[in-house]
Formats: structure tokens, sequence, C-alpha cells
């Protein structure tokens, strides 16, 4: 998860919120402020996410420190994700 996030390779990141956590793409869609059928864009790989904007919206709507992905993190008291 650590690379994905890194990488910001949110397809990778949706797939694991979807077969590891059991969200469905419309809970992943309400969390984030985007539509089922863009997160089931993004999870067939037929959608990058390049806006600063909407890469800012998934990373707080899904609860990840931004550090994670590359932007400024001001409060980073946060649990690191186990490499891997």
């Amino acid at each position: 998860m650590r690379k994905a996030l890194t990488s910001r390779e949110f397809s990778t990141v949706f797939r694991n919120l979807f077969e590891q956590h059991g969200y469905s793409q419309q809970a992943i869609a309400e969390l984030t402020g985007q539509t089922q059928p863009e997160i089931s864009e993004v999870i067939a790989n037929s959608r990058t996410i390049s806006h600063i904007h909407v890469i800012e919206r998934l990373v707080f709507g899904l609860g990840i420190p931004p550090c994670y992905v590359g932007l400024r993190c001001t409060d980073c008291a946060h649990t690191p994700i186990p490499p891997g």
C-alpha cells in the first residue's frame, strides 16, 4: 500500500479497499466525493488521477496522511502505514 500511495496509484489503493477491506465502490465514492463510475474507471486502470485537488479530496476523504502521496502534511502525528 505504501508503494501505491507514494506513486499515487489510486487504482491499487481502491482495489485494496474494495478487495481487502470490504468497501464497496459506492462507499469509496461517497467518502471521496467521486461518482461510482469514476471509482470503477480508476480501479480498471482506465482513468489516471493527476489533478491535485482531486488527489487532495481522495486523501482527506479516505483518511490518508497527505505526506504519503507527497503532499504537505501539517499534522504528521499519524500512524505510519506498514511497508509492503
